[in-house]
């Protein structure tokens, strides 16, 4: 369930703003809801806050792929 895991992943990230795994999660609920927008957004937070993220070559490619289809 896309809308209860973004609900879940906002409060996460409105109690906690400074811990980036939050914003990792609400960036792929949004993506699931096609916010392509807030996913772009959620993710760019979360690089910021993750600067030696585990996964960051994978986000990166997700973001330039969000970024492109946002475009569109």
């Amino acid at each position: 369930n896309a809308a209860g895991a973004a609900a879940a992943y906002e409060e996460a990230v409105r109690l906690a703003p400074s811990d980036p795994g939050g914003y990792r999660g609400l960036g792929l609920a949004y993506e699931k809801q096609g916010r392509i927008n807030d996913a772009i957004a959620a993710l760019v937070s979360y690089l910021k806050l993750s600067r030696h993220a585990h996964d960051r070559e994978v986000i990166t490619r997700r973001l330039q792929r969000l970024t492109h289809q946002s475009s569109n």
